[in-house]
């Protein structure tokens, strides 16, 4: 099964570089939004492939692609929130999935999607709240630990403590991320599904999607 996705990824990945090809050919209107057209059929089935195969970066990014030549796209927009919340990027996920909703309030899948995001989001909040919870106690227990100590090691601790940052120094920084760092929302979000609509010029609209398409073939 998986080869078939990777198979039909490739396919539309072809189409579309057939259609970049045919677009600058194109002089009449109706032959330059027919090509756009096949440009968003192409996109949505390739982001649909990314899906199935778990690659959710590309799958996002090709949602936006497509975002961004026709941005109130169903199926764009369910996939981009379906793309989003599988890398826990609970506001991406959640513009995508909203402004489905919003053009279509009784579509079932996205009503299920959303649902899901908000446990999926209440989940995470309540494992950062344990998380930091661990980390308090963990904090005070060692700070009792260390007034409760003889004096001798205090003393112990205390020279530890000064040879610390020489040996930081020798390893480098931590490479774990802070708890802040670990929001979603301060991830680096693709902020192109909150202001889609702003894009106007159709030749720019082309370039940008084209481009972003092509990027992960």
């Amino acid at each position: 099964v998986y080869a078939d996705f990777d198979r039909a990824a490739r396919s539309y990945g072809a189409s579309l570089k057939v259609i970049d090809g045919l677009l600058g050919e194109c002089e009449a209107e109706e032959e330059r939004s027919r090509c756009f057209s096949l440009m968003v059929d192409c996109g949505n089935n390739l982001a649909a492939s990314f899906i199935k195969r778990g690659e959710f970066t590309k799958a996002e990014t090709a949602c936006i692609a497509v975002l961004e030549i026709d941005y109130e796209n169903a199926k764009a927009l369910y996939r981009a929130g379906i793309a989003a919340m599988e890398q826990d990027k609970f506001v991406e996920s959640r513009l995508a999935l909203e402004g489905l909703l919003s053009n279509d309030p009784e579509n079932r899948e996205g009503v299920r999607k959303l649902r899901e995001l908000q446990k999926r989001e209440n989940a995470y909040k309540a494992k950062e709240a344990k998380m930091m919870k661990n980390m308090s106690r963990h904090m005070f227990s060692k700070s009792h630990a260390a007034t409760s100590a003889p004096a001798t090691q205090v003393s112990a601790t205390a020279a530890s403590a000064t040879q610390e940052p020489e040996a930081v120094s020798r390893s480098g920084p931590s490479s774990q991320p802070t708890v802040e760092e670990t929001r979603p929302e301060n991830q680096g979000p693709l902020r192109a599904l909150h202001v889609r609509a702003t894009y106007a010029s159709a030749v720019t609209i082309s370039a940008i999607a084209i481009s972003l398409l092509l990027s992960w073939l």
